[in-house]
């Protein structure tokens, strides 16, 4: 139905924009945990990987992401859902702070 799908959208933005974004308790919060299915799978892109469940997400993708970027900002380009799954496509930026991918901070 639309109805759900803009629903969903709603629900994705936000949750899109807390992980990524946000700056505070965020990921492994109870509201966070509302935000995802427990069996969700998190498809990154090359060097990220694949996350399967809420946890692993969170765990190995979103606190190292958000440990080696801070000033984070996205813009989004593509998003979309049909029901309840969303797909986003976009660009992330950040002051880079800390370790990313093996790749020491180059504050910049």
């Amino acid at each position: 139905k639309s109805q759900d799908a803009a629903t969903a959208q709603k629900v994705a933005k936000a949750a899109l924009h807390d992980d990524w974004i946000g700056s505070g308790a965020g990921a492994g919060t109870r509201q966070w945990r509302s935000h995802w299915h427990s069996n969700l799978t998190f498809y990154g892109p090359g060097g990220i990987g694949r996350a399967h469940g809420a946890e692993q997400y969170r765990q190995h993708v979103l606190q190292p992401f958000r440990a080696a970027f801070d000033d984070r900002s996205l813009d989004t380009k593509i998003f979309g859902c049909e029901g309840n799954y969303c797909g986003a496509f976009g660009e992330l930026s950040g002051r880079h702070v800390g370790p990313w991918l093996g790749f020491e901070a180059s504050g910049k």
